[in-house]
């Protein structure tokens, strides 16, 4: 009984101590109640909330992961990725006086916010040039993020995701590569 009791004095303390807003969906809906008006004030910001969906009944999850996921998008595309990093990406002085070339490999995140993180060199030729494409990601401005669709209990959603991405820079002293992208020369 004595349980009970305090459980019952909890939850009433959790009730009392907590703000209207917590307990409506968002606090423009419960403004809206209290008020009675259906416009939202100019200085609330709208939250929008999950749409939920039904798939179709020959679908099943495992199809739906792979149909409904959209990768992340840098602005311009894939021409203005390449555009970017080859603009973007400085050949290290040093790397241009000993004859440096080479291919490194980035893998980084992009957010859901569309910024990039996680920057890691995936295979390096040297600390120079390496760097060189740590900052030139660094730089990058937002993606359009990537999103993927998932399962609750109300249905199925569509939701911004953390993803993966690699990118490969190549340094070249005489631009001979064919076929390759991003391809960085002495300017």
């Amino acid at each position: 009984m004595k349980k009970k009791n305090v459980i019952i004095i909890f939850l009433l303390f959790l009730i009392s101590i907590c703000p209207a807003e917590t307990w409506a969906q968002t606090s423009a809906a419960s403004k809206q109640k209290q008020s009675g008006n259906q416009a939202v004030p100019k200085t609330e910001t709208r939250v929008t909330d999950t749409v939920f969906f039904e798939l179709p009944d020959s679908a099943n999850y495992k199809s739906a992961r792979t149909y409904w996921d959209e990768l992340p998008e840098f602005p311009g595309g894939k021409d203005g990725l390449t555009k970017y990093v080859v603009e973007n990406t400085v050949y290290p002085e040093s790397a241009i006086k000993d004859k440096i070339e080479g291919r490194v490999f980035m893998r980084f995140a992009i957010e859901p916010d569309g910024s990039t993180s996680d920057i890691q060199v995936f295979i390096g030729v040297r600390s120079d040039l390496d760097n060189e494409c740590i900052k030139t990601i660094r730089e990058m401005p937002k993606w359009k993020p990537g999103t993927t669709v998932l399962r609750a209990t109300k249905g199925w959603y569509r939701t911004k995701t953390k993803w993966m991405y690699s990118i490969p820079f190549t340094f070249s002293l005489t631009k001979s590569e064919k076929g390759e992208e991003n391809i960085i020369t002495p300017k």
